[in-house]
């Protein structure tokens, strides 16, 4: 976009646009930092075997989401994809949780892989567009930082919950913020029409 002119735009102006869809991200790497940091000490906790399975298959299905639905957000909205996402992530937090064998932690990372591929850029498109043409960039910056703070407060947080509740209860964890990230998604305006 070519520049026109217009002032700066001051950064907490732009946190304050952008604060939803960041937090939505957020919340939903909550999900992906569980699985990355502590689905290895679950394993072992339940004595199964091939945990590197887990973040093969998650790798492989948040590749193919993204292969496949590369455009979704752009042609549906942000919106609608994060919510479709979200709620896809979450079911594979609660098999992640409650599943009593690996298969069922298998097919919990593919649904959270799946799930959490798109919701980076189903989040970020909602967050550009909270700004003008013009303040994009210092828009997406602001909506990245969350994810940033995410990666910092969720693995001590999820050590904590591991600590005193068991490695299953972090997936319990990812499944709450999960749903908490589909609550402000739902509360996004509508920006694109079918």
């Amino acid at each position: 976009v070519p520049a026109n002119g217009a002032g700066r735009l001051p950064f907490y102006a732009v946190i304050h646009r952008v604060w939803k869809p960041g937090l939505g991200l957020a919340l939903s790497a909550v999900s992906f930092v569980g699985l990355a940091g502590f689905v290895v000490l679950l394993f072992k906790e339940r004595s199964w075997q091939n945990a590197s399975f887990v973040m093969t298959l998650f790798g492989a299905a948040y590749i193919a989401a993204r292969l496949l639905f590369a455009n979704a957000p752009d042609q549906y909205g942000g919106k609608k994809v994060a919510m479709v996402s979200l709620i896809v992530a979450a079911l594979g937090q609660a098999l992640l949780w409650r599943g009593e064998e690996p298969l069922w932690a298998f097919a919990g990372a593919v649904l959270t892989g799946f799930g959490y591929s798109l919701t980076f850029p189903a989040f970020g498109v909602e967050a550009v567009k909270s700004v003008e043409p013009q303040h994009k960039g210092v828009a997406l910056g602001a909506y990245v930082a969350f994810f940033d703070l995410s990666l910092a407060v969720t693995a001590p947080l999820a050590g904590w919950v591991a600590g005193n509740f068991g490695y299953a209860a972090i997936y319990l964890f990812g499944l709450i913020a999960c749903g908490i990230a589909f609550v402000l998604a739902l509360q996004i305006k509508n920006s694109v029409r079918i």
